[in-house]
């Protein structure tokens, strides 16, 4: 490894870029690298740039020789990054916490010499406590998977543009997370809102959308109502699950998409959307298309930027991220300090998660507040997602009764079965016994289906 001479006068990417061979530039929203920590393959502290006592509370003579994993201990950080990256042996994302009150977007890459040995981790660390605030629930996400990567260079790209945006993806992988953090990009100062399309009626949906004028309709408010394309300003119009829309309803969003004007129920006066449209959806649109229940004419214009989320189960690689960063909001939220062990995270990678981001974020609330120790193990999972930590092995290696060893048998093919098949009904076909017999199999053993 060719030695660097470390000073202050160096600009932090540019030290980067010599520690790593990787050039850092900031992102379409400003943010830039805030400070750098470097430490050795023990986890001792060697250098940390001028910036370190903003973020962590100690100044770098404070950090030096200290070993990060004993700082975590004091509650320095959580979790440590350079940690993490030992681990890993590889370059990791970390949401990070420290004890003055900041939330870092931590990059950990591992430094190599010849001989392929870990000798060297450079952390930069990014503050996000302002994004964070400002986020809500919309909170970004931290990816390490090429797919979201190019995702998020997608978003980069049209978040300046004054276009419409449709996001698509099941239900669950961060629709929400892509509006809002393209809202920020562009108009961070400006109003959002969030229309529900499949949670509002047929009924109120239009009056609810456009607004209404005095005396529309019976019931209504004498001075009219404003709708909340109007609430939205010049900021942000934001049609989540646009695609339970009804056909009969589908014409009036088509001008409002493509004219930008429209009118309020009763109303005959033409009045103009200022904000940007940026809809969602996890329905197949153009096979809705197909079978006449989606206009073609909207659905062109709101596919002319369309930017699509894969599940969660197809970038298994952005787990472990994903679970840093959740656990960290939670842990702020509720004052758990959790971790998840080797096995635990194992067990989250391999899980499919049908429910996506959504499904995992419940998992991780649920275990921070159950949890008995404060290393959360794959025992404590719940047994869909633990898999074989409930299976039992059979001990041959001694005598035992003939009725436990049938027993134990029975128990590891019906989680084997489970495991493979997911259904009462594809465990019972494999083993050859009725579905009621093996439901009641699996709910008397206590392990998958809980």
């Amino acid at each position: 490894m060719k030695p660097v001479h470390i000073s202050e006068r160096i600009d932090l990417p540019t030290l980067y870029l010599l520690l790593t061979g990787r050039e850092f530039f900031p992102n379409a929203s400003g943010n830039a690298i805030n400070s750098i920590y470097i430490a050795d393959s023990h986890g001792d502290t060697l250098w940390v740039s001028s910036g370190c006592e903003q973020l962590w509370g100690y100044t770098a003579q404070e950090l030096y020789g200290k070993n990060v994993v004993d700082l975590e201990r004091k509650g320095v950080w959580k979790p440590s990054g350079v940690r993490k990256v030992l681990e890993a042996r590889k370059r990791v994302a970390v949401a990070q916490e420290t004890a003055v009150g900041r939330h870092l977007h931590i990059v950990g890459t591992p430094i190599f010499d010849g001989k392929g040995n870990l000798n060297r981790v450079v952390n930069s660390a990014m503050d996000v406590s302002r994004r964070d605030r400002q986020a809500g629930e919309g909170q970004d996400f931290f990816f390490q998977s090429e797919a979201m990567r190019e995702v998020n260079r997608l978003i980069d790209r049209v978040a300046p543009l004054d276009v419409s945006v449709l996001v698509t993806g099941e239900s669950g992988t961060g629709k929400d997370i892509v509006a809002r953090r393209i809202h920020r990009l562009r108009s961070p100062d400006k109003a959002f809102v969030k229309v529900d399309c499949g949670a509002i009626s047929t009924n109120l949906l239009e009056s609810e959308l456009f607004g209404y004028e005095p005396g529309a309709f019976s019931g209504a408010e004498r001075s009219g109502k404003k709708g909340l394309v109007e609430a939205a300003g010049d900021g942000t119009l934001f049609l989540d699950e646009i695609g339970e829309i009804p056909l009969s309803l589908q014409s009036k969003f088509l001008r409002l998409v493509q004219d930008k004007t429209y009118l309020k129920v009763g109303g005959f006066k033409e009045r103009r959307l200022n904000a940007r449209i940026i809809a969602a959806t996890h329905r197949d649109l153009a096979k809705m298309v197909e079978d006449k229940e989606f206009r073609l004419d909207l659905y062109f214009r709101l596919t002319t930027l369309p930017i699509h989320l894969p599940p969660l189960r197809t970038r298994r690689s952005d787990i472990p991220a994903l679970v840093d960063y959740v656990r960290a909001r939670f842990e702020r939220r509720f004052g758990y300090s959790r971790q998840f062990n080797a096995r635990a995270l194992a067990c989250l990678a391999n899980y499919p998660w049908p429910g996506n981001i959504r499904e995992l974020e419940n998992i991780v609330e649920r275990m921070l507040l159950t949890a008995e120790t404060n290393t959360i193990d794959a025992c404590d999972l719940p047994g869909a997602i633990s898999g074989e930590s409930y299976e039992k092995g059979v001990d041959l290696g001694g005598v035992m009764p003939l009725k436990d060893c049938l027993r134990l048998t029975e128990e590891n093919l019906l989680q084997m079965a489970w495991r493979k098949y997911r259904t009462t009904t594809g465990v019972a076909r494999a083993l050859g016994i009725d579905q009621s017999t093996a439901s009641r199999k699996l709910r008397k053993i206590g392990g998958p289906m809980r």
